[in-house]
């Protein structure tokens, strides 16, 4: 990660490295990218990352959501998802 002065913009993303993989977080986590290893067809003996897909998420409907679990909870039709110890820091 790397942070930078965000009255010039803002910006989130993460890209993940795996032995055999790269995953991109992008666009503040609305897409994210799959890459996996690939021979290289040009140079015998490389190998190169392929993208295989691209996958739009559904962040902006999560404040939607919750909200409507936590109204569901209180008309007693639904348990919550999650609750307030599921965002608390633990001490050890």
């Amino acid at each position: 990660m790397r942070a930078i002065d965000c009255r010039n913009f803002t910006i989130f993303e993460m890209d993940l490295f795996f032995k055999k993989a790269r995953i991109r977080i992008l666009d503040s986590g609305f897409r994210i990218e799959i890459h996996r290893i690939e021979k290289d067809e040009r140079f015998d003996g490389y190998i190169k990352l392929k993208k295989l897909e691209c996958v739009s998420t559904k962040l902006g409907e999560a404040m939607l959501h919750a909200v409507n679990n936590m109204y569901g909870f209180l008309e007693g039709k639904e348990e919550l998802l999650c609750d307030i110890s599921d965002g608390s820091i633990k001490y050890a």
